[in-house]
């Protein structure tokens, strides 16, 4: 029981101690030079992973993507691909409202830098 008790605890502490970049992120975001697709952070972690997702919402495209922040890179892919690993893309946070990432996603029309602001 000591031992169960033990266990439970490390892992719950490594649950509540979240990356302060991807705690920042809650929210949906929305790509500022189109202004047709929304990134959607929530708190929500796989239990037993440094993984997070998000959702890209873009009409008519959906999709969940999986993501870790280390540094100046997020490292994502979709939940969608048979690829178990996760694509580098330069990532900044500009400010509480606005963050640019390498483009990830095909739209025609977008930089290779998207940058995204906070609508809520």
């Amino acid at each position: 029981m000591r031992k169960l008790t033990i266990f439970l605890s490390a892992v719950l502490v490594i649950a509540c101690n979240k990356d302060k970049s991807a705690s920042s992120l809650h929210g949906t975001w929305v790509e500022k030079t189109m202004r047709l697709d929304t990134l959607d952070f929530g708190d929500n972690a796989f239990l037993f992973s440094d993984h997070k997702i998000f959702y890209l919402r873009s009409n008519p495209y959906w999709d969940m993507y999986r993501y870790n922040i280390d540094g100046d890179t997020i490292r994502l892919n979709s939940m969608n691909s048979s690829y178990g690993g996760l694509f580098p893309y330069s990532f900044k946070i500009n400010s509480t409202v606005s963050f640019t990432i390498g483009k990830f996603y095909n739209r025609a029309g977008l930089p290779a830098t998207l940058e995204f602001v906070k609508i809520n």
